[in-house]
């Protein structure tokens, strides 16, 4: 929902999480609320990481407000 996909590195491997361009995202970020009992926290620590940093993203990104509600 807002608008982030894996970024891979050169070897194919999972390396992250990088921002959709509005322009191919085509309409507004929207907020999401991520909650995690503690057995997904601690057999998932990748998985939650790249939310974190795509939530991070999402958040820094210096776009109008009326596109990134996040």
């Amino acid at each position: 929902l807002f608008g982030a996909r894996p970024r891979f590195d050169s070897y194919g491997r999972l390396a992250g999480a990088e921002l959709m361009p509005l322009a191919e995202l085509g309409r507004p970020r929207v907020d999401v609320v991520i909650t995690l009992s503690g057995i997904f926290r601690d057999l998932l620590p990748l998985q939650v990481k790249l939310l974190a940093e795509a939530a991070f993203l999402a958040a820094q990104a210096d776009e109008p407000a009326d596109m990134n509600l996040a």
